[in-house]
């Protein structure tokens, strides 16, 4: 009934609605790395609800609101994503890394494409290069193989509704050798090979790209696409 009456009486206005948001967000993380020490199991999952409501601050200021741009948003989502990161490296829980790769892969499609199509798909890119070195230095294998997933299937999706195949062929093949590149890094920089359960929870990811770029080469050059996907299980085997 309080906020009912409030935003009847028009005391809680869009920016006071994001403001109060983004500080209940702050809250519960600030809240969570007070109690870490006291209550381990229990605090790991207040700043992991923190971030999803920094993340549904953005999306709302922008979607809901108008209250910032498209750019501006996107920025503002990488920035969650980068104290998403941070926070894995103080609690050391899984959630986190996934929660930012989500995020941040997720942020143009929620937030409207529209005109921003081609930026989101060099986007994509950018978090495959982040993420992957990021996955090295927090040493979470999850967080690569949840960005090779979503890579994968945002770019492909983007570029079914964007229409430039040759875009698409170079943005999939880039992510890639990004997220492969990346892989490979993480064992020789960490000493740690990538175990059989984990080569198969990314085999559906390599398919979903073998399929979509061959789908989109197909198109561009017919009868060329098979050549192309012998040219990329070589690099595969070349970085085993």
């Amino acid at each position: 009934f309080i906020i009912k009456l409030s935003l009847d009486s028009g005391w809680l206005t869009p920016v006071r609605q994001i403001g109060i948001a983004a500080m209940f967000g702050l809250g519960l993380i600030a809240a969570g790395l007070a109690l870490s020490d006291s209550d381990r199991e229990y605090a790991a999952y207040l700043p992991a609800a923190g971030v999803i409501v920094l993340y549904a601050a953005v999306f709302g200021a922008h979607r809901l609101y108008s209250l910032i741009t498209f750019e501006n948003a996107v920025s503002l989502s990488v920035g969650v994503s980068g104290l998403c990161i941070w926070l894995y490296t103080r609690v050391r829980e899984d959630i986190y890394p996934v929660t930012a790769a989500v995020g941040s892969y997720c942020a143009p499609a929620v937030l409207g494409l529209g005109a921003a199509a081609v930026f989101s798909v060099y986007y994509y890119f950018i978090c495959s290069l982040a993420f992957a070195v990021i996955s090295i230095w927090v040493r979470s294998r999850t967080l690569s193989i949840v960005a090779a997933y979503l890579a994968m299937l945002m770019t492909a999706f983007t570029g079914l509704d964007l229409g430039r195949d040759s875009l698409i062929v170079a943005m999939l093949a880039l992510n890639f050798v990004a997220l492969s590149g990346g892989i490979y890094l993480y064992t020789v920089n960490n000493g740690t090979p990538l175990t059989e359960k984990e080569s198969m929870s990314l085999l559906p990811a390599l398919l979903f790209f073998y399929a979509m770029e061959y789908f989109f080469i197909d198109r561009l050059m017919p009868g060329k696409a098979p050549w192309f996907s012998l040219g990329f299980a070589g690099l595969l085997l070349g970085l085993y």
